[in-house]
């Protein structure tokens, strides 16, 4: 067979598998396309359901906050007492439990109306009310707070019964610190479906006090759902939002509240927490469906609610470009293959015609030549180029033979360093290598910019201790060359010195480079910057510790702070004394002014209160309005002094909007027995007194 067709054959072989290749890489595309559209379906959906789980964990701790309030602290306090006082508290409890149950629906008993009206179910409301402002709908059904008997204190509405303690939400709350309830019901309390809510109540102690119980409207919850129907780009679009026994939540396509679609294949078909699948539409005349799905999982420590969101896209609209695509992929290819064939045949063609008039050529000069050292099997023009150089070439085999091997070793070795040079470059990580004696022979750029060197040139013939602090060298001397070298490598943290003499963290690991005997040749070292993870790590201890609206320290850090300072008192026999303040009539101003404005007035506030400390004192955000200054090496005068300079500062601010905004002040000094418990208590007597006294004063503790 002519070479010309043998090359054109071996073209269109190689066309072939070339069109095949495309084709399947097509075929890979599309499906990979098609897996992104769906994981960017099912992204979407567990997006939307994270932020549900995160708008009822926001409810749930925005009350639980709101349990650390000075009013309902002081509320279930006084009650726990009375309760205390009682010879047979249950028989109490079970008494008034009848009588609130008997009476008619619609009457309100005098004893109820004690509840209902009292400072701290004023409070309650008020905060509903707030939040059914700034939402335009009704949030909360009711709210009400039992003590630690399960007896009501305080409720925003007349609940069904007095007694508590027997439910399971009340249990629960008590025993896990909160309860979500999974199930949706009626309230016939509030008139609202809804979900209930309870929160467990920590005295100052963090003992047991009570239990908050929130009645949460479940209208409130779907509205993050329904932006769904605000920015999805494709025109035919459902979704659903079904309880974990499939009853409808809430629909784009306006199912019944609470209908159950649990025989429905889609719901049938939904087994793990998320995922999709394509069904068969689920209305007469619909195509197929891509369905997506995720399964409610909690937010943070909140407990699984089970509900399922679930989302539908018509897969003809959805996968329309795929389905475009496949239609011209058959085209192209076609194309393609046609066009290779006939640019296969001019170069298989000329091809042919200069090897032919080379093998005449060839034929010449090697007439009279002896020996093959190529096996010829074929008798066309390539078998007769084969001889004619096999004749020409055989007095070079020899000496060519070993300067290939040299040839081809050089040349392994120098791949082998340049892929090595090319991937130390490339590393965003510091690397160096140094001879034995400790002297760099080579760093990469990475390592030279750690340095602070211009070229890693200049730091060659250095000896690799000057990268080190001064107070590091000792331990690379004594511990890591020692390790290095008894182990083959040694790891941990360390710090290079720039070369402006900055301090820079690093993690290393360095290693025992040997030769084929295993002999030592070189130490070697990947060297990590890790002065973002400190900085990261601070940063983190510095807001957890840290108040975020005020800036000021926070309960966390005053539960840090205070157990060392009392020891240090008492080990030492130091002074210490500790005030509590907080705003007059903070509420009012909430109320008339605004939240924004009251949280302007607290930042204000804690600034001034900064400024007019000492630098060893320390500030804390106690909650709300309320403020705690612990000063150490201090007796009570001169705290009276200092919280007396706090308080004036503040009476004489003119504050934006607001105008004037006064304190009270409450402080005491350390005393031998004290407890921390003993010496906030004593400075929140205090404070009351001043609050008694006309407020706007400090009251220190005798």
């Amino acid at each position: 067979m002519k070479i010309l067709y043998k090359q054109l054959l071996g073209f269109l072989i190689i066309v072939v598998i070339i069109s095949a290749g495309g084709f399947m890489a097509v075929n890979e595309i599309e499906k990979a396309y098609k897996q992104d559209l769906m994981e960017a379906a099912l992204s979407l959906t567990n997006r939307q359901m994270d932020e549900l789980n995160r708008d009822i964990y926001n409810e749930i701790e925005g009350f639980v906050e709101y349990t650390t309030n000075i009013q309902l602290q002081r509320t279930v306090s006084d009650s726990n007492l009375e309760f205390e006082r009682f010879s047979n508290v249950q028989v109490y409890i079970d008494d008034k439990d009848r009588k609130w149950k008997t009476a008619p629906s619609e009457e309100i008993t005098p004893f109820m109306q004690t509840i209902l009206n009292n400072e701290l179910s004023r409070l309650l409301s008020n905060r509903i009310r707030f939040y059914e402002e700034i939402y335009g709908h009704k949030v909360y059904g009711e709210v009400f707070i039992t003590n630690k008997y399960g007896a009501n204190i305080a409720q925003t509405g007349k609940t069904s019964d007095y007694r508590q303690d027997d439910e399971e939400w009340w249990q629960s709350a008590k025993a896990d610190g909160f309860f979500v309830e999974k199930d949706i019901s009626y309230d016939e309390s509030s008139g609202v479906y809804s979900m209930d809510i309870g929160i467990r109540i920590n005295d100052a102690a963090g003992k047991f006090a009570g239990v908050m119980k929130l009645v949460l409207n479940i209208e409130h919850i779907i509205e993050s759902i329904k932006k769904l129907e605000a920015f999805e780009q494709y025109k035919k679009f459902d979704f659903k939002l079904l309880n974990r026994d499939g009853k409808i939540i809430y629909s784009s396509e306006g199912d019944k509240f609470l209908s159950d679609l649990s025989d429905k294949q889609f719901f049938k078909a939904v087994k793990e927490d998320t995922g999709y699948f394509i069904l068969q539409g689920d209305k007469p005349g619909e195509m197929d469906e891509l369905y997506v799905y995720a399964r409610s999982k909690g937010h943070e420590d909140s407990r699984s609610l089970g509900w399922i969101l679930l989302l539908e896209y018509d897969t003809e609209e959805i996968f329309a470009p795929i389905i475009k695509l496949h239609k011209w992929r058959t085209v192209l290819f076609t194309i393609i293959i046609l066009f290779s064939t006939f640019v296969s045949f001019l170069i298989a063609r000329a091809i042919a015609m200069p090897i032919e008039r080379l093998r005449n050529a060839a034929a010449a000069i090697g007439a009279g030549k002896k020996g093959i050292l190529v096996e010829v099997k074929t008798r066309d023009e390539i078998g007769d180029l084969t001889v004619a150089f096999n004749q020409m070439t055989k007095e070079l085999q020899q000496a060519i033979a070993s300067r290939d091997i040299e040839i081809v070793e050089r040349k392994q070795a120098e791949e082998q360093l340049r892929i090595f040079r090319q991937f130390a470059e490339a590393s965003s990580q510091g690397f160096a290598m140094a001879s034995l004696d400790g002297k760099i022979q080579y760093i990469n750029t990475a390592f030279c910019n750690l340095l602070g060197e211009k070229r890693p040139e200049d730091a060659r013939g250095k000896y690799l201790t000057e990268c080190y602090p001064e107070e590091l060298r000792p331990k690379v001397m004594e511990t890591v060359i020692p390790s290095i070298m008894k182990e083959g490598h040694w790891e941990g943290e360390m710090a290079a010195i720039s070369k402006n003499g900055e301090r820079i963290p690093t993690y290393e690991h360095i290693f025992l480079i040997r030769d084929d005997e295993g002999k030592p040749l070189y130490t070697a070292g990947i060297i990590i910057d890790h002065t973002e993870r400190k900085r990261w790590e601070e940063e983190l201890t510095r807001l957890a510790t840290t108040d975020r609206l005020t800036g000021t320290y926070n309960r966390t850090k005053f539960i840090e702070v205070m157990p060392v300072e009392i020891a240090r008192a008492n080990r030492y026999n130091r002074l210490l004394s500790l005030s509590i303040f907080d705003i007059d009539h903070f509420k009012k101003v909430n109320d008339t002014f605004g939240h924004s404005a009251g949280d302007d007035v607290l930042k204000i506030i804690a600034d001034i209160a900064r400024k007019n400390m000492r630098a060893t004192s320390y500030l804390f955000r106690w909650g709300g309005e309320e403020f705690v200054i612990l000063v150490p090496e201090t007796a009570s005068h001169g705290a009276g002094i200092q919280a007396e300079h706090i308080r004036k500062a503040i009476e004489s601010y003119e504050f934006d909007a607001v105008g004037k905004v006064t304190v009270s002040f409450g402080v005491t000094q350390f005393r031998e027995d004290d407890t921390v418990d003993t010496l906030l208590s004593r400075a929140d007597s205090a404070l009351y007194r001043a609050k008694s006294s006309g407020r706007n004063r400090v009251e220190v503790a005798p």
